[in-house]
């Protein structure tokens, strides 16, 4: 028969129950701290995924990160999916265990529909710094224009380049301001 008394002293029961108690919470913290820590690791990965040229995501995730890659796959669906969840229920998912957190959101009836390609929430400084590249770069494509047309000479290249730079721009400046009309409501 297995000795029960290793851990406690028979005669400190209440302080073993005070232990005991004090573990459990630990338990049923770290729980919690492990699917707030794939939320966290879900939103870097997909942030990650944004910045990486197409076709250089499995690669990257290979050669970089030492979770595998459905594991990846399930904290950025995780960090997708919880925000998207009423309050009551993304945090029911979020105290729940990791791998039921996992599989709660891939049978939520009710989540809304997926979009078909959600841009990652950055920092605010990061955000700010990102236009600010952004905008630097589209103004000197434009000054490389112009100089070309004081010369009468614009090279389609020189167009594209310009193009691509202003969509980028515009782009990156509409997804702030949706972003920011969001937190406001």
């Amino acid at each position: 028969m297995t000795e029960i008394n290793l851990y406690v002293d028979p005669d400190r029961l209440g302080l073993a129950a005070e232990k005991i108690n004090a573990r459990a919470r630990d338990a049923e913290g770290h729980a919690r701290s492990a699917v707030r820590a794939a939320l966290d690791v879900g939103r870097m990965l997909t942030s990650a995924k944004y910045y990486l040229p197409h076709g250089q995501w499995d690669a990257w995730l290979t050669e970089n990160i030492t979770i595998k890659p459905r594991t990846a796959q399930a904290y950025m669906r995780l960090a997708k999916q919880v925000p998207t969840l009423p309050a009551a229920e993304a945090q029911r998912v979020a105290d729940l265990p990791l791998r039921e957190a996992i599989k709660a959101i891939a049978t939520v009836p009710d989540a809304p529909a997926r979009q078909a390609r959600e841009r990652p929430h950055l920092p605010d400084a990061a955000d700010r710094e990102r236009a600010s590249s952004t905008i630097r770069k589209a103004m000197a494509s434009l000054k490389a224009v112009d100089k070309e047309m004081s010369s009468n000479v614009i090279r389609p290249k020189t167009v594209d380049d310009v193009k691509r730079k202003l969509e980028s721009a515009l782009d990156l400046i509409n997804r702030l301001s949706d972003r920011r009309e969001g937190e406001a409501a």
